[in-house]
């Protein structure tokens, strides 16, 4: 072959590179990636910042679809409650005609996390089972975040049995572990055990993940999850009379208020062991601990707690008292 017929050959093989990379997916436009990245890093506040200035009026279709998907994910990373699906849908449609499993799985992904928001919750779910079997085989974390959203969907809302929460959990569980992501295995681990602890067939199970959490918890540092299941484990316990370990847990969880917000109802439950205890004081001292109330439930069992400490120290007049106290606020949440 000459030297004419080799660059020939070789320039129709540049050619044809060419054209076989023009059939395939445009590039990602850089600052898209970078913004994408910073999700992955968990600086969602930093990346919504970047995708909010952007031109996007000179964006192809390729990269509109792909803002359009970034910056859902970027609202909902920082609890920004959607108020339309457009944005969203617009990144759907055009990854279910484009060659892009994961960005597809992810768009079903947040396209549920916006149902959710704007109450349409069988559409939800919809999206998030699609998010599932758009997903590839080697897709973990996208199949493993649509399970866990099923779980809470199922979970918190009357649109199935609470049975579907616990299994999407465990699933979500399973993948999260093998993704060694120690932070979403702690949400699944504490939201299975406040689903097993309200089962009576399920104790042993409860007990076994609410264990599990804080131990997770406080290896990952995470005092938010750790005050929760020692708070949820005392509340297990106190349930059962083993109101020694309840005060123990409540105690421990508390101990954690330099790091973080406790909520009231920790120092009730403290309070109330140690009235089980036979200890008055102790269970004084813990109400008037207590941070201030936030909601008329908190203040039904601070008065519940104030007439059982009257009523053991034989306080038969403030006993009445707060009991109609008490009473006057049950009644007025039923009325409302």
């Amino acid at each position: 072959m000459t030297n004419h017929h080799r660059i020939a050959a070789f320039l129709s093989m540049v050619m044809l590179l060419f054209i076989m990379g023009g059939c395939g997916q445009p590039a990602d436009n850089s600052q898209l990636v970078l913004a994408d990245s910073l999700l992955t890093q968990n600086q969602s506040e930093q990346a919504l910042q970047m995708l909010d200035v952007l031109n996007t009026t000179s964006f192809n279709h390729h990269d509109q679809a792909y803002h359009a998907l970034l910056i859902t994910q970027a609202q909902q990373a920082e609890h920004i409650m959607a108020t339309s699906d457009s944005i969203i849908n617009e990144a759907v449609k055009y990854y279910q005609s484009h060659d892009d499993p994961e960005k597809l799985a992810r768009s079903l992904l947040y396209q549920g996390c916006v149902n959710k928001d704007l109450g349409f919750l069988d559409k939800a779910i919809t999206s998030l089972r699609q998010a599932e079997d758009a997903a590839s085989a080697d897709d973990l974390k996208n199949r493993a975040m649509a399970k866990m959203m099923m779980g809470e969907l199922y979970q918190s809302q009357i649109i199935g049995a609470k049975t579907l929460g616990a299994s999407k959990y465990r699933e979500a569980l399973d993948l999260f572990t093998q993704l060694d992501d120690k932070h979403n295995q702690i949400i699944c681990l504490s939201e299975l055990g406040g689903l097993y602890r309200i089962n009576q067939e399920k104790q042993d199970s409860a007990l076994y993940y609410i264990n599990a959490a804080i131990s997770l918890a406080i290896r990952e540092i995470a005092p938010a999850y750790v005050v929760a299941n020692y708070f949820s484990r005392a509340e297990y316990r106190a349930a059962r009379g083993d109101y020694q370990g309840a005060k123990d847990d409540a105690i421990e969880a508390i101990s954690w208020k330099g790091k973080l917000k406790i909520h009231p109802r920790i120092h009730y439950t403290a309070a109330s062991a140690y009235l089980h205890l036979g200890r008055a004081d102790s269970a004084r001292y813990y109400l008037r601990q207590a941070p201030a109330m936030t909601s008329v439930a908190d203040s039904i069992m601070y008065y519940q707690l104030l007439a059982d400490l009257a009523r053991h120290e034989n306080r038969v007049d403030d006993a009445i008292t707060y009991l109609n106290l008490t009473h006057h606020l049950a009644d007025s949440v039923t009325v409302n």
